[in-house]
């Protein structure tokens, strides 16, 4: 299941904004076997800040050793309030640097995923619901802090299905919000020098000869 958000451009500070994000995306879900000891342990100790630089690194595209790199993640510490998709205030912070990450001119050319994950205490029903109900104040956090074209972000839940680590599927590690960074593979047929000339230095050509085409990645 995938949730999309438009909201209004509005004019007043980030944490404003941030504020009123947090208020419209309190989704109190009635998820009685999960609002104990799993967010109990998530709300303990620092989460760890990324930075705006640091995102980029971990999501701009890359050349491999089999060719560019499409599709690029990182997962966040993000917290939420026990049992709920409200965005706790510890996090406004590392909120504001993913959502100028974002809508930097370094991932201009990418879809934005962003997917909600759980451990796998309390049921797969109530931690898919969580997931996705947190993966998605997420991406209206961010749409109230930057504009950002709608159609570029949306989010998911995967509730407890991937865990980062099936060993420890109770662990804390296993709940987080990964943001995915794709990128789109582009074709031109009979391409000519100019198009040469303004492929950039991440782009990775291969030559078709049978079909008389040129895949740009």
């Amino acid at each position: 299941m995938c949730l999309s958000f438009r909201l209004p451009t509005l004019n007043s500070s980030k944490s404003a904004l941030l504020s009123l994000a947090i208020v419209a995306a309190s989704i109190n879900l009635s998820i009685a076997d999960h609002a104990h000891a799993s967010d109990m342990v998530n709300s303990t100790g620092d989460s760890e800040f990324i930075s705006t630089s640091d995102l980029l690194e971990k999501l701009i595209p890359i050349s491999g050793d089999e060719g560019l790199v499409t599709e690029r993640s990182i997962d966040l510490d993000i917290r939420f309030a026990l049992g709920s998709a409200e965005l706790d205030h510890a996090s406004l912070a590392q909120i504001e640097a993913l959502a100028d990450a974002l809508a930097s001119t370094e991932l201009s050319d990418a879809s934005i995923k962003v997917y909600g994950h759980t451990d796998a205490i309390g049921s797969e029903e109530s931690n898919q619901a969580l997931s996705e109900a947190r993966a998605a104040s997420v991406v209206a956090a961010i749409l109230s802090l930057v504009e950002f074209d709608t159609a570029r972000i949306e989010s998911a839940g995967f509730g407890e299905a991937r865990l980062k680590d099936p060993d420890n599927p109770e662990s804390g590690v296993n709940r987080r919000v990964e943001i995915v960074a794709v990128y789109q593979t582009v074709l031109i047929e009979h391409p000519d020098e100019q198009s040469l000339e303004h492929a950039s230095s991440i782009e990775v050509i291969e030559v078709v000869p049978e079909e008389g085409m040129m895949i740009i990645e």
